[in-house]
C-alpha cells in the first residue's frame, strides 16, 4: 500500500491550472533564480497558494516532480501537457503546467492509472468543472430574474395592484 498522503496534490481550484497561458517572447527582463532554477519576470516570485510563478526548464520541472525529463516528454507526445517553447525551442512549464503535471503523477502513481485512463479522467474532469461553471452561470441569472421579479411585484404592490396567479393579464 502507497502513502498518498505525502504527496502534495493540488485539488483545490485545479481547473484554472488546465487554462493556457502564452509566454511573452521578450525574455529580456527575465532572470534565473539560482535557488529555485526558475526563470521569473524581474527576478520577483509571486506565490499563488504556495505555487511560484515562473517559467522551468524541463530538467528544473523534472527535479520539482522527482521524476526523468524524458516523462516529461512522453506526457507532452501523449498530449497530457503542452508546455510553451522559448526562442531556442526550450521547453517551458509554467506553474500551471507542474499543478497539472503533479495531478498526473498522482494519477500515474498512486491510482495506478494508465495513460489513456489519465487523459480520459482529465477530459472528464474538464467536462465535469464547464458544466459546473454553466450551472454557477444559470443559477446566477436565475437569481437576477428571481430579484426582478420579486422587484416588479413590490412595485405593483406599490401601486396598490395586485395580480393572482391565475389570472391572464393581457
Amino acid at each position: 500500500m502507497r502513502d498518498t498522503g505525502r504527496r502534495n496534490v493540488f485539488t483545490g481550484q485545479f481547473y484554472h491550472s488546465f487554462v493556457r497561458r502564452s509566454v511573452s517572447d521578450d525574455y529580456s527582463h527575465r532572470s534565473v533564480d539560482n535557488d529555485v532554477g526558475s526563470v521569473t519576470n524581474g527576478g520577483e516570485q509571486q506565490g499563488t497558494d504556495g505555487i511560484e510563478e515562473g517559467v522551468y526548464v524541463i530538467s528544473v520541472a523534472a527535479r520539482l516532480l522527482h521524476v526523468h525529463p524524458q516523462t516529461l516528454r512522453k506526457y507532452e507526445r501523449v498530449g497530457l501537457v503542452v508546455p510553451n517553447r522559448s526562442m531556442g525551442m526550450l521547453r517551458l512549464y509554467s506553474a500551471e503546467d507542474i499543478v497539472r503535471l503533479r495531478l498526473i503523477k498522482y494519477m500515474v502513481d498512486d491510482l495506478r492509472m494508465n495513460l489513456a485512463g489519465v487523459e480520459f479522467a482529465l477530459n472528464f474532469l474538464n467536462k465535469v468543472m464547464g458544466l459546473r461553471q454553466m450551472i454557477r452561470d444559470m443559477a446566477l441569472t436565475n437569481d437576477a430574474h428571481a430579484l426582478l421579479a420579486e422587484e416588479m411585484e413590490q412595485i405593483f404592490r406599490d401601486f396598490g395592484v395586485s395580480f393572482s396567479d391565475s389570472q391572464n393579464v393581457s
